[in-house]
């Protein structure tokens, strides 16, 4: 795909790429969204969220990206667990964006759990769960039909800890800055390379579950 630099071409991508992952979002759910943006933005000047670099790409490199990964939740998933929710990506987006779906998010810092409640309270976000702890130390009261994480650790490293968390059909998603060569028989395996914005090179979803 070209991108063209012009802003109006560069948000008309934007909406292209959303349609893309076959979401279509009502006007509160885009307000909820802008807002996370423009927040995490001004939040970012006092607290230093992310780096100087990264605040430009809020928008495509968080916000968008955080919504890449419905393109492998399913429609009956009901129950989604984020590891290592840090900052609110991709749980924030994707809670926003699946309203009828649980959320819980896994947090070890009690900083950042403290500024992803003052988010979901801004945001008036209903169906979410925050959980303080590890991934390992964590107990969910109820297994996950998908587990999440970005920017954790390996993805061998990351789909052992998924396990304890996820249902016996369940799904480990998770976004990758490269294509990875691990790979298991007796594991089920999709990729789906994307690009969020003109500026961005190809980034990785990845999504693995149990055969059988």
């Amino acid at each position: 795909m070209i991108y063209l630099s012009k802003k109006f071409h560069v948000k008309q991508c934007r909406m292209q790429y959303l349609k893309s992952l076959n979401l279509n979002l009502s006007s509160i759910q885009t307000t909820q969204l802008s807002t996370l943006h423009s927040k995490f933005k001004q939040w970012n000047q006092k607290m230093n969220l992310v780096s100087k670099e990264d605040e430009e790409k809020i928008w495509d490199r968080h916000v968008l990206d955080s919504l890449t990964a419905c393109k492998f939740i399913k429609e009956d998933t009901k129950t989604i667990c984020d590891m290592g929710c840090g900052m609110g990506f991709p749980l924030l987006p994707l809670a926003i964006a699946n309203p009828g779906k649980n959320f819980h998010g896994v947090e070890p810092r009690g900083k950042r759990i403290q500024i992803l409640r003052q988010f979901i309270r801004l945001l008036e976000i209903k169906n979410i769960t925050l959980h303080q702890g590890t991934a390992e130390e964590v107990t969910l009261p109820v297994k996950m039909d998908v587990v999440t994480c970005r920017a954790v650790g390996s993805l061998q490293e990351d789909w052992v800890r998924a396990q304890k968390h996820m249902s016996k059909s369940g799904s480990f998603v998770t976004f990758k800055s490269r294509s990875e060569s691990w790979k298991d028989p007796s594991l089920k395996f999709k990729e789906w390379a994307y690009q969020t914005a003109p500026t961005e090179k190809n980034y990785f979803l990845i999504s693995i579950q149990k055969k059988g």
